[in-house]
């Protein structure tokens, strides 16, 4: 026996996994845990016990163990939440509702010596411990009236449990996952719905050519990156005609100039692009492209506009592609390392036996996003 001034620490808990929840636990089923030898102080009985920490989902705070494996096991609850391992319930309430029938075989009495506190925990851990618990849980099963009881509360979801899937819906991940599905109420698929209603009205693949509509007087410019600012796209239209406002949405990579009238219009069309008329061109390093347009929304949120940003720029990619297959270098040939324009023959490897040619459906010429 060890002297008396070693007595508790003699009796510090070691253990080597902890008692612990589903729901604190986490979805993980390869959940990696830190476990640190009389890391903290156990917050019932005052003694010095092994303390576990882990990450349950990503982006979620660490959880740890608050209380040692002892008072889990005399309350039969979690080490994290201190919650009822078999309903779910806080202790504080299964104990009441057990006084009510009668039934005290899981209550422990709370002491408010530090001594005392110690002392019990000690004697619970002594020879009988084990039998003692099952001893306990034997009862419990046993008490049909305290199991009716307990049962009733925990599908009854109180206040407690609303708290809990508050506390959960508020957690970094959730909220990630919230922002991606959702903006200002709309579902994700309702998003792809509206930004597929408002790319149908824009000039994707729209030319330079004026139409003959008189009373279009503005250009849809598309290809916009986030370095590029208003002013200068103001600045390059104004020196071919007098521009009323310029409505540029960076995130939609895509804007309107407004016109004060036709001709002006259609000479920034002509003489904006590089080559005349081709309705491509470069602004401080940028490529675009211009088409007559009427001006339209380009969508209210950030979603939309990330979405129509997305539309904008594979419209964009394919419209070159198609350009220079039509020009006469098709795919597989290259144009030589020494400038000119000669088409250099480039040798695929053959298939392995067996083996078919992979067409994924993103190389589909009318895939989306």
């Amino acid at each position: 026996m060890p002297p008396k001034s070693d007595i508790n620490k003699a009796t510090w808990e070691e253990s080597e996994v902890p008692a612990v929840c589903e729901n604190c636990l986490g979805s993980n089923p390869y959940v990696r845990m830190i476990r640190e030898k009389f890391g903290a102080e156990c917050k019932l009985c005052t003694r010095p016990f092994t303390m576990f920490r882990w990450l349950p989902e990503k982006g979620a705070k660490y959880k740890r163990t608050s209380i040692c494996l002892t008072c889990a096991r005399q309350r039969n609850c979690c080490q994290s939440c201190l919650m009822d391992l078999t309903y779910g319930l806080p202790i504080a309430l299964r104990d009441a509702a057990l006084k009510m029938v009668g039934d005290g075989t899981t209550s422990v009495h709370e002491n408010s010596n530090a001594v005392i506190k110690q002392y019990i925990a000690q004697n619970f851990e002594g020879s009988e411990d084990a039998s003692l618990d099952a001893a306990r849980r034997r009862a419990l099963e046993e008490s049909e009236a305290a199991k009716r009881l307990l049962q009733s509360l925990a599908t009854s979801m109180p206040y407690y449990k609303q708290q809990l899937r508050q506390a959960a819906a508020s957690s970094p991940a959730s909220r990630l996952i919230k922002e991606k599905e959702s903006a200002d109420g709309k579902s994700n698929q309702a998003i792809a719905v509206e930004v597929s209603k408002l790319a149908s009205k824009l000039p994707l693949n729209g030319t330079a050519k004026p139409p003959s509509d008189q009373t279009i007087i503005s250009l849809f410019i598309m290809g916009i990156e986030e370095d590029l600012p208003d002013y200068l796209i103001k600045e390059h239209f104004s020196q071919f005609g007098k521009v009323t406002s310029v409505v540029c949405v960076h995130r939609a990579k895509c804007a309107f100039v407004n016109f004060a009238d036709r001709k002006s219009a259609e000479n920034a069309a002509l003489k904006g692009s590089n080559p005349e008329g081709s309705g491509k061109l470069v602004i401080k390093g940028c490529k675009l492209r211009l088409a007559w347009a009427k001006p339209r929304s380009l969508g209210t949120t950030n979603a939309e506009h990330t979405r129509l940003g997305q539309i904008i720029r594979k419209a964009m990619i394919q419209r070159n592609y198609k350009e220079k297959h039509r020009s006469g270098n098709p795919s597989g040939k290259r144009g030589s390392p020494d400038g000119n324009n000669s088409a250099v023959e480039v040798k695929q490897l053959p298939l392995p036996p067996g083996a078919t040619k992979t067409v994924y459906k993103s190389q589909q010429s009318n895939f989306e996003l």
